[in-house]
Formats: structure tokens, sequence, C-alpha cells
């Protein structure tokens, strides 16, 4: 039996590798996204810690303040670099999504051609054993034919 051969496989091999170097992009993407989000969780706790400091007063009041204004710049930073994060992520998932899309494609083109190419080898098949049986009764026809001539 012959094998079954996809002439677009060196494509697929491409693109299915392409689809593996946008799936870790967007992981990495969305791992930055992630850590900056846990950045600013643990500034907005600190801002807030440092103000209910700054509100009780004491010796370290003045300290607190100005910590907790230390930390807003610094939130004001992360929430900058959140939005390029997130924006660069979606691009990336925009990227992701057209070369998974493009690598799923050539597989379903795949299978519909091994579904092909086997409804051909089995017609094949079948044709041959059909040749086969009539080969098969020809021979027998002409054995019977053959043992009566002899009599």
């Amino acid at each position: 039996m012959r094998r079954f051969q996809f002439r677009l496989g060196s494509l697929m091999r491409l693109r299915s590798q392409l689809e593996r170097v946008a799936r870790r992009e967007l992981a990495a993407a969305t791992a930055t996204v992630h850590s900056i989000d846990q950045q600013l969780i643990a500034a907005a706790l600190g801002r807030q810690e440092f103000g209910e400091t700054a509100v009780r007063g004491g010796p370290s009041a003045q300290l607190a303040r100005a910590l907790e204004a230390g930390i807003s710049r610094h939130e004001w930073r992360l929430l900058g670099k959140q939005r390029k994060a997130t924006a660069e992520l979606e691009v990336v998932r925009q990227d992701y999504l057209k070369k998974a899309r493009d690598l799923g494609a050539l597989e379903h083109l795949r299978d519909r051609r091994h579904e092909e190419w086997l409804a051909e080898v089995q017609k094949e098949e079948q044709e041959g054993l059909d040749e086969m049986t009539r080969i098969a009764r020809g021979s027998g026809d002409g054995m019977a034919n053959a043992g009566s001539e002899t009599r």
C-alpha cells in the first residue's frame, strides 16, 4: 500500500513552528501583564498602609506621607507600563490567533486530503479484489469445462 503524502506538508510544518513561536510570545506577554498587575496590587497595599500611618500622626507621619507620595508616583509609572504591556499583549494575541487559524486551515485541508486518499486506496483495493474474483471464477469455469471434455 502506498503512503499518504500531503503536498503542503512542508508549509504545514513551517506554519506549525510559527504558531508555536507566537504561542510562546503570547505566554511571555501575558506573564508581563500579570507581573505588572501584581506590582500594582503590592503598590496599592503599600500606599494604603503608609496613608493610614500618616493619618494616625506621630513622629513617622511625615515619612509615611513622603513614602505614600513616592508609591503613588510609582503606581502612575506602573499604570503607563500596564497600558503599553496590555496593548502589546493584544497585538501578540491577534498574531497568535491568525497563525493558529492558518495552521488549522492547513490541518483541515490535510485531513480532507487524507480521507480522499483513503477512499481512493479502498476503491483500488476493492477493484483488485473484484478482478481476482473474476479471474478465479473464470479459471474455475475453465476447469469444469476441461474436465467434461476429457470424459
